[in-house]
């Protein structure tokens, strides 16, 4: 129930702590902080003629942060169904990040640039 209400909260910290996914953690907070940011901006800037800007505001803003909640819950539900834990090294899917098989190696072509 805690990481539920910590991932509405502040996503980007419950994420950390319950998403063992580090790879998410950078686009749910730009996600969050943009959304705050145009929060702030139709809060505290004064309103002006345009009206399209100042709604645009703060629907852009409210869509930014259900976006990253709703991108953060998915994460820490998925992790928690396909485990994964930090002290065994266990990991889920979503943690790993395996090349493809038309990648080449790029440790090989360091080594073949320093031959030359």
């Amino acid at each position: 129930m805690y990481r539920h209400i910590l991932g509405i909260t502040i996503p980007p910290l419950a994420i950390c702590r319950y998403g063992c996914a580090s790879s998410c953690t950078l686009p749910i907070t730009i996600f969050w902080a943009g959304g705050l940011a145009a929060l702030a901006y139709h809060f505290f800037q004064a309103p002006t003629e345009y009206s399209w800007l100042y709604n645009g505001s703060l629907m852009l803003g409210l869509g930014m942060i259900v976006l990253s909640i709703i991108w953060t819950e998915l994460t820490i539900t998925r992790v928690a169904r396909e485990g994964c834990d930090k002290s065994t090294g266990k990991k889920s899917s979503i943690c790993n990040v395996v090349p493809g098989t038309h990648e080449t190696d790029p440790f090989e072509e360091v080594r073949k640039a320093k031959e030359l």
